[in-house]
């Protein structure tokens, strides 16, 4: 049976008395079941991909196997109900629609839990004369429980009308005796007013620093602000990267670092040189300590891949290579956490914040300092420009792999210093700019992946051979691994061109022509 849902707000109890009463003498006999107490806890990922999805996953775990009920936010109409046993990553769970939903919405980030929702709930079902349902009535009054304290919340009671798929008309009367009763209706789901209860919100997490510029602003006031939110991301994925909850935790972690480090080098002489000189080595010892867990969390995620690459038969002897990168990425992962926790991460957080928020003295800045970050940004993005295109229109079949990967490096500069100064110009075509940044850039990348690759897993191979006995299939089946790379990037270097005149394409051109380039006269 399909159902959906109307939910309000009890406001006096008597009236739900009536209500039920009213319906009984409207559609028929009213069958009350017993009180049942359900403990549900709510998830979703850091991100809040669910929520944003417009979804709200809560599992009840007792009596197991416990099940899970996906209900839509704005009505509360349930989704899907399924035997489930909370497994943080989508592919754990079951085959099933769950397990589909889940890998289109959250993909390779984890299921966390977010609060727990206690319950006293009365259901009653409406039959009609021949004993079918016709309705859903559920009464439920509900508190709400952190899950690292032991308060209580108490929410407001709700009354629940669960339509049934076929049986509309009797929704729509037993609406219309509700609305008689005077009860409103219930504004959000269960959990977001759980979540306002014991002051949680939904926080729009945002790793990119889409941030709000205008063109007069002096440089340095508008690259403190773009390196105060990437201060931000740091810490909101600290805890994530230091208990591996998912591999985005770290993932976001080093491209915040990559793109600190990038801003420092890409605008020079904004900050005075022998005091950002010690943050600079800083961010760079952060980039190396977590350069080694990253590189593993690759190979785990491309491993599905690895496999479809390679005959069915064959698939099984790759076991001992997962198992490999398993114990050495649990390995880096304590070094990593073991660094993270240090002091040196937290003075360098807080020192770095000091001096972001701080305001030098005037005199003592570079005169670039003061310079409108509209002006600078123009110049800095052009020259990046026009270096990458001289780059790339000098890259055939034969250059080497440095070529291609020296591209890339300029490349995501190009990308990070659009997405800096994105909102300083105009945003339909700058979204159409970082898009065909990014694709190309992914173009670069995989190429890049496919060349330290191949060179990882033969070395990898000669480390697993040195740490005990490994079935000769299994390094079979990586060499096979080594050979499909090979021939995948010979293909992507005959494709490089391609690729390259779509990005450099008229449309684009003008684009970067039309925002960027200088005065006729003004370029040096």
């Amino acid at each position: 049976m399909e159902k959906y849902s109307r939910e309000f707000v009890v406001v006096d109890d008597s009236v739900v008395a009536n209500v039920l009463s009213a319906l009984r003498g409207e559609l028929g006999a009213v069958e009350e079941k017993p009180e049942h107490r359900p403990r549900r806890v709510y998830y979703d990922t850091f991100d809040w991909r669910l929520h944003r999805a417009g979804y709200s996953l809560a599992v009840e775990p007792k009596p197991a196997p416990g099940q899970s009920e996906l209900r839509k936010l704005v009505n509360r109409r349930l989704v899907l109900r399924t035997p489930w046993a909370v497994s943080g990553f989508a592919w754990e769970n079951s085959p099933g629609p769950l397990r589909d939903f889940l890998n289109d919405n959250i993909g390779i980030r984890a299921l966390l839990p977010l609060i727990e929702v206690h319950g006293r709930v009365r259901s009653y079902s409406i039959r009609d004369k021949r004993g079918k349902v016709l309705l859903e009535v559920i009464r439920e009054l509900t508190t709400a429980v952190p899950l690292d304290n032991d308060s209580v919340f108490e929410m407001k009671p709700r009354l629940r009308l669960e339509g049934i798929r076929g049986y509309d008309n009797a929704l729509q009367r037993a609406l219309q005796v509700v609305e008689r009763g005077g009860l409103p209706e219930a504004d959000g789901d269960v959990l977001d007013e759980a979540l306002s209860a014991v002051g949680l919100t939904v926080e729009k997490y945002q790793p990119k620093p889409t941030l709000l510029l205008n063109h007069d602003m002096p440089t340095i006031q508008a690259l403190s602000t773009i390196l105060l939110h990437l201060r931000y991301v740091l810490e909101q994925n600290l805890h994530g990267t230091v208990e591996d909850l998912d591999s985005e935790f770290l993932h976001d972690f080093r491209v915040a670092v990559r793109r600190t480090r990038s801003a420092l080098a890409l605008i020079k002489g904004v900050f005075p040189k022998a005091t950002i000189r010690t943050f600079r080595d800083e961010f760079k010892w952060l980039g190396g300590i977590s350069g080694p867990t990253r590189d593993l969390d690759v190979y785990l995620l491309k491993f599905p891949e690895y496999c479809r690459r390679l005959p069915e038969t064959i698939r099984p002897d790759l076991e001992p290579f997962r198992d490999f990168v398993e114990r050495h990425q649990a390995r880096e992962q304590k070094t990593l956490a073991r660094h993270l926790q240090s002091p040196r991460l937290g003075k360098l957080l807080v020192a770095w914040q000091e001096f972001l928020e701080s305001s030098p003295e005037h005199e003592h800045l570079p005169p670039s300092a003061a310079m409108p970050i509209g002006d600078l940004a123009r110049g800095k993005i052009w020259k990046t420009y026009r270096k990458f295109i001289r780059e790339g229109e000098v890259i055939g079949a034969d250059s080497p792999d440095e070529a291609i990967h020296r591209l890339r490096i300029t490349g995501k500069k190009l990308r990070y210093l659009l997405e800096f100064f994105q909102t300083l110009f105009p945003r339909k075509p700058m979204l159409q700019l970082v898009k065909a940044m990014k694709m190309m850039q992914d173009f670069l990348g995989d190429f890049q992946d496919l060349t330290v690759q191949q060179q990882q897993l033969h070395d990898f191979s000669e480390q697993m051979k040195q740490e005990k006995d490994v079935p000769a299939p299994s390094l079979l089946a990586m060499g096979r691994l080594v050979e499909d790379m090979a021939r995948r990037q010979q293909v992507m270097r005959l494709e490089f061109r391609d690729h390259f005149e779509a990005f450099n394409r008229g449309e684009h051109s003008r684009l970067f022509e039309r925002l960027f380039a200088p005065a006729r006269g003004d370029e040096s």
